[in-house]
């Protein structure tokens, strides 16, 4: 390495302390994409990133993708007979850089871009409020727009696009009937959009969408027969796809750990992603970078592989896995007020209603499946299970629906072999709104099902609660803190009733446990249970799910005997 090259390494690394950022080597591949003999172990670029995505190069790339999913995919479907409520028009002022707010029955071509943003704390002064609607359908000052916004607007100009929707614009924000009503849309406005645009690195609008990224420095030559090939160093790429969501760099992606991005990102035919160092493309059919790391794969990028390929699926069951893989991710992510866990979903759901026909979708779960979707559970490792969160307050889920806990769920995805021991006799729920897919105020679920009463719940010294009967114990996961279930029932903080309604019983034939603890054992036999608390005569809520474990299966069948006769039960 060279003497010269190391003081750049060095001076690079020195400046870059404030934000302990790790570097990578790297060299360019040849024309081939193959790496040269003499280089081991290092990774290889195709391309040099532009280090600019607001640069013509990068744009020239962006267009590069556009052009070519317009020509060899199928993924933009344009449906006519949907417009926008509301759209922001870009070029309506020729004289200026302003912008207006129009109807969307007034647009003269069909497509529009969507923008997919962080709000963080920072509210826009550009907001659309009752009071300065017609205001902004006036015109909009373009020194009114933060950044994100300005970019934006900037963008899809370069792309001959007339029409733009932002949320902050073109819902009214302080109309719930407005609010609702354009929430419900979600599905429809994404999917038919003719690109969104993601500022995948900015925490709210004032981060913008272009970004300048440090340039390389190079720190070595290597010889390779006759060849020269330089070495590069440079921070860390945080590729957009190199993991799930559950995986994504809150610090470098934060719009990827946002509950509302997902469904943006799921429902999309195709998403340009402006991250800190280059851009990225997905759409249904490829996704690539810049740099060309990604190689321009024919398949959807982890965080949405599972939810895409639904249509080449024909079996309930693994429709069913789908769906809960597709929970488990989104339940996950931040959002600002727990009363749109729902409403941020509602575009998902009703994309899935298209595979599972017939069906009826009760606030996060499908009536086809409701045996295996009412086994989702709640789990911790760092946290005392003392410690839960708390129920939503408005616009509230019936007990049973995992949308009504604020925190990551589960599914007990015990395999082919579980029996379900309980029937569903009827199931539904309160809109909110008049969307099937959004907010509801409860919920109402009959089962015909065994009990067992009187079980109690001990703790020992704040560690994992146990559920015991004689001498028969289950592993308890609760839905919320225990001492709230406690209050309620005005018992001792470690000791009070439930009730188990017995779930299913598996004979476990897959290689991993339920539970996300790897450290649990792998029981031949499970028997799993709903943890229910009755609130009024013959009412119950939802409090939890439990878990017996042995490997003998006769002693699951000695405690399933330990249950009550089958009788209705009413959950809400």
């Amino acid at each position: 390495m060279h003497s010269a090259h190391s003081t750049q390494l060095q001076r690079a690394i020195v400046e870059d302390t404030s934000t302990i950022q790790r570097w990578e080597l790297f060299h360019l591949a040849d024309r081939n994409g193959l790496t040269p003999p003499g280089i081991v172990g290092l990774k290889a670029y195709k391309v040099m990133p532009s280090g600019d995505t607001s640069s013509n190069e990068a744009f020239e790339w962006a267009m590069r993708r556009l052009q070519a999913c317009n020509q060899s995919h199928k993924c933009y479907r344009l449906d006519s007979l949907f417009k926008p409520s509301r759209v922001v028009d870009v070029s309506f002022f020729k004289e200026s850089q302003d912008v207006v707010l129009i109807d969307g029955s007034s647009m003269r071509d069909s497509r529009y871009a969507a923008l997919s943003h962080c709000w963080g704390s920072f509210i826009p002064p550009c907001k659309t409020t009752q009071a300065t609607l017609l205001d902004r359908k006036t015109r909009i000052s373009w020194a009114l727009l933060p950044r994100t916004f300005q970019d934006a607007v900037t963008f899809i100009r370069r792309l001959h696009i007339q029409y733009l929707w932002i949320d902050t614009l073109c819902i009214v924000q302080d109309d719930l009937n407005d609010w609702l009503a354009e929430s419900g849309k979600m599905h429809s406005l994404y999917a038919n959009s003719y690109l969104t645009i993601a500022a995948t690195s900015s925490r709210d609008s004032r981060g913008g969408l272009f970004a300048t990224a440090r340039q390389p420095v190079r720190v070595a030559t290597v010889l390779a027969g006759e060849s020269r090939h330089d070495i590069f160093a440079r921070p860390l790429l945080n590729h957009i796809f190199s993991g799930t969501y559950l995986e994504t760099n809150e610090e470098e992606l934060p719009l990827l750990t946002r509950a509302w991005a997902f469904q943006e990102r799921l429902l999309a035919p195709r998403i340009l992603f402006f991250t800190q160092s280059e851009l990225a493309w997905e759409c249904q059919e490829t996704w690539d970078c810049e740099c060309k790391s990604l190689g321009g794969s024919k398949s959807a990028s982890s965080g949405t592989k599972h939810f895409r390929g639904l249509a080449a699926q024909t079996r309930l069951a693994i429709k069913t896995g789908i769906w809960h893989l597709t929970v488990t991710h989104y339940s996950n992510l931040g959002i600002t007020k727990d009363t749109d866990r729902l409403p941020a979903f509602a575009g998902v759901a009703q994309e899935m209603m298209k595979y599972l026909p017939g069906q009826k979708y009760l606030a996060g779960l499908w009536s086809g499946s409701l045996q295996e979707n009412l086994m989702w559970y709640t789990f911790s490792s760092t946290s005392s299970q003392f410690d839960r969160p708390q129920r939503i307050e408005s616009w509230v889920p019936p007990t049973w629906s995992w949308a009504s806990i604020p925190t990551e769920v589960f599914f007990n995805t015990a395999g082919k072999d579980a029996t379900a021991v309980f029937e569903v006799i009827d199931a539904s729920c309160q809109l909110a709104s008049n969307s099937l897919f959004g907010p509801v105020n409860g919920g109402r679920l009959v089962l015909l099902a065994k009990l067992l009463t009187q079980t109690m719940v001990n703790f020992v010294d704040d560690s994992w609660p146990i559920i015991k009967y004689d001498r028969f114990k289950f592993r308890f996961y609760p839905d919320i803190s225990t001492e709230t279930v406690a209050q309620s029932q005005n018992s001792e903080k470690n000791l009070f009733d439930f009730h188990l309604l017995a779930g299913a019983i598996t004979v476990r034939t897959a290689v991993n446990p339920p539970s996300p603890k790897p450290s649990d054992p792998q029981p031949r036999v499970e028997f799993c249970c709903l943890v229910i608390v009755q609130t009024q005569p013959n009412i119950f809520q939802r409090s939890g799910f439990a878990r017996f474990c042995v490997e003998d299966l006769d002693i699951v069948q000695e405690v399933f005997g330990l249950f009550g006769e089958y009788q209705e039960v009413t959950i809400i």
